[in-house]
């Protein structure tokens, strides 16, 4: 069962994973960081005073056709330079965390993936250059209220 979960959740390497919890249509993983020092992302100090903490809320990829969310516990570190404007920072967690995401790096390069492969349909079929088009009488350009016609890549005139 344990190498499944491992294999299965690779990028949670870094933390530690508390809790599982299965309900009706997810998943809960609560995990935590176990991350004792941390640089600060603006002069690069590293601290291991920590200021506090706070649980964030992730989603991740599907598993078993179930929606996935990870708790992660995050420590809040003080800045031990005087001259740095930030005072408190968070460690972001390599391969789980970016800076104000709400989804894991791995849910959003699948959805961006996903994006990406269904909305580039419509653009295959414009011009791909504007000196592509021809003047015709069946449709209107806007700019110059000349009609054109344009020779698509895969589809010859449209």
């Amino acid at each position: 069962m344990f190498s499944t979960f491992s294999a299965a959740f690779s990028h949670l390497s870094s933390v530690v994973v508390d809790e599982v919890r299965a309900n009706g249509s997810g998943i809960a993983l609560m995990a935590r960081s176990v991350t004792r020092e941390a640089a600060c992302p603006d002069c690069g100090a590293v601290s291991g005073r920590v200021h506090g903490g706070y649980r964030r809320r992730l989603a991740d990829l599907a598993a078993a056709g179930r929606e996935v969310v990870i708790g992660l516990l995050v420590p809040r570190f003080l800045c031990p330079a005087a001259e740095c404007g930030r005072r408190t920072f968070v460690e972001q967690v390599d391969g789980l965390t970016e800076r104000f995401a709400r989804r894991t790096p791995l849910l959003r390069r699948s959805l961006e993936k996903i994006a990406l492969a269904l909305a580039g349909r419509p653009a295959r079929r414009a011009p791909v250059h504007p000196d592509e088009c021809e003047l015709t009488t069946q449709t209107r350009t806007q700019a110059s209220g000349q009609a054109r016609r344009c020779r698509t890549p895969d589809a010859g005139y449209r």
